[in-house]
Formats: C-alpha cells, structure tokens, sequence
C-alpha cells in the first residue's frame, strides 16, 4: 500500500505529501508534536517510526533498565559537567572559569551524540577547543591525551597577583563582577579620560594542559 495522507507509521502521522522527483519524502505529524520529512520508502519499509524521538526514549529506557552509574560514559559525562561547573575541580580551570560549559543534559544525551566510548577511550575531547562541550562539538579521546594545539586560558591579573576567573577577583576585592571587568577592560575614568584601572588587567595565556576531560 503506498503512503498516503492520513495513515500512521509508528508514532508518524502523514499530513502531507512531498513531490520531489527525485527524493520523495512525507510531512509527517509525530506524536510528540515534532514536524518531520521522512522519505516514503523508510516509512513503508518500518525504517522509520518517530521523529527521532523514540530512538531517544528507547536509549533512556535502556538505561533505565541497565544502571550506566559505573560505566565509563557516566563517569565522563560527570567528568566535564563537573569540570565546567565546580569552581573546586582540579580542571574547572581549564574549563569553566573561561568559560566553557557542559550542555549535555545528562549522560543519554551525551551517548546519543557522540555513541559509547570505544575500548580504550574515556576521555571527551573538545573539537572547538574555545567552545562548549555540546553535541556536535565533542569525540571520544585516549585518557590523558594531549593535541598540539594549546588552549587560551584567560587570566585576570588585580594587583599582580593572578586570578583564574573574573568571579575569584570579586570575592577576593568584595567588589561587584562588573567593577573587575571594568577595571581590568579599560572602562573606568581616569581625570580626563577612560582607562584600565593601574594594576589590573585581563590577557590570554596558552597551555597545553587539559585539553580532554
């Protein structure tokens, strides 16, 4: 029987049809609410059933079913949350304090983009290493491997001494965010024109270290 409007294929409702000669494809309501444009022989075939989303909830129920607590996922996915989040982290400042952030929202999530570690693989490596752990921007890495590219790691200097983020100078001066990166980015009056506050600055600094979590 061929695709028609109307029919239902798994969680897939056909609201329309596509006329593309060369890839004919099906609008699809899925039950979650989602839009999706499958192509007609996949939903005749059974190859496709959801918009994606069941894929999703089949892998939670997985581990639902089978704890994940001791596997070499979880334990990385909490690796980089923690990395990125805990200031006491031995890698929070490689991570969050420039300001890197974890937005997998759990360790399915993670799974779901970049798939089980391989044998010999713990470790999740940043592609971009100035942007977030995310899907799209992550891979599995050796533990303790190292790429050639260094890591800019901003810095925050008050007075000589050096600071990891712009929130260690506040609690350490009692002063507002905004006050350190005034004073460190040049935006305070100095008598007749905006300068850096004497003493205080913000710079890059590049390290090899930490560029896997």
């Amino acid at each position: 029987m061929k695709v028609d409007v109307g029919l239902r294929y798994g969680r897939l409702i056909v609201i329309d049809l596509i006329n593309d000669k060369t890839n004919k494809r099906a609008m699809c309501l899925c039950d979650c609410g989602n839009v999706t444009f499958p192509q007609r022989t996949r939903l005749k075939s059974g190859a496709t059933q959801s918009c994606g989303c069941k894929r999703s909830d089949d892998l939670r129920s997985r581990i639902t079913k089978h704890d994940l607590s001791r596997t070499v996922e979880y334990r990385a996915f909490m690796k980089i949350f923690y990395a990125c989040s805990n200031p006491k982290h031995n890698l929070y400042k490689f991570f969050g304090a420039r300001g890197v952030k974890c937005l997998y929202k759990d360790v399915t999530h993670l799974i779901e983009d970049i798939g089980q570690s391989p044998p010999g693989f713990s470790s999740i490596e940043l592609i971009d290493k100035n942007d977030h752990f995310k899907p799209g921007n992550c891979r599995w890495a050796k533990t303790g491997k190292h790429l050639p590219e260094p890591v800019q790691l901003k810095v925050w200097i008050a007075d000589g001494v050096v600071f990891n983020s712009a929130k260690e100078v506040a609690s350490h001066y009692g002063i507002s965010l905004s006050t350190v990166y005034n004073r460190c980015n040049g935006y305070t009056w100095q008598g007749n024109e905006y300068g850096p506050w004497p003493g205080w600055r913000s710079e890059f600094k590049q390290t090899n270290e930490a560029e896997t979590a």
